[in-house]
């Protein structure tokens, strides 16, 4: 059990590290935004956008939008709907 607690703490210590912006660009990937969306979002180019998610995955040590999607809802970034009504 203590496993799961060591890997969540593991993960938060990791998204600490994120820079404001690529915590901007993670919340608005998961809310399923492109990478254009990001940028005109955040008046950044698409380019840009692509980057800093790639430096994002490298931090968090995952490899694709999903796994960025289930970490976080895992770490409450977004909010869920379900349930919202």
């Amino acid at each position: 059990m203590s496993n799961g607690v060591d890997s969540f703490d593991l993960e938060a210590r990791k998204l600490a590290g994120l820079s404001a912006t690529e915590r901007d660009i993670a919340r608005l990937a998961c809310e399923g935004m492109t990478d254009r969306q990001i940028g005109e979002r955040l008046s950044m180019s698409p380019g840009s956008v692509g980057r800093d998610l790639g430096e994002v995955f490298r931090k968090l040590g995952i490899s694709n939008r999903l796994e960025l999607i289930v970490l976080c809802y895992r770490h409450r970034l977004v909010q869920s709907e379900v349930g919202s009504e």
